[in-house]
């Protein structure tokens, strides 16, 4: 798998020809964190892709549906095999911020950490 490699912005990067590619493990690295990012409603192409983020975190006591919601997009990854550990840390702004430790199919295991505020 090949994608178009980002900045830590989200931003696409150009003018370096093939270097602005990742594969292999970065690739999937990378798909994780923009799904991760995507909000559902968002991308008019698939209004269903991403997650709710606005609605969970706008919620008390959503734990658990903040874990479901991450551990289920970064399964249903392709190149994703397991998942080590989640750990989430919410502050009272909407925001969360996810610690990921995962097995892609690479058998490499990589830690992700990413904040999410709605």
């Amino acid at each position: 798998m090949k994608v178009a490699a980002i900045t830590s912005d989200g931003d696409w990067t150009f003018g370096s020809g093939k270097s602005n590619y990742k594969s292999g493990s970065k690739s999937i690295r990378q798909n994780i964190i923009t799904r991760l990012r995507s909000f559902k409603n968002d991308w008019f192409l698939n209004i269903e892709a991403g997650i709710n983020w606005l609605s969970i975190l706008s919620r008390p006591n959503n734990q658990r549906l903040i874990e479901e919601a991450v551990a289920s997009t970064v399964l249903g990854t392709e190149g994703v095999r397991s998942i080590e550990s989640i750990e989430l840390i919410k502050t009272a702004n909407r925001e969360v911020s996810i610690n990921i430790f995962y097995t892609d199919v690479f058998d490499n295991q990589l830690l992700i950490n990413e904040s999410i505020q709605a």
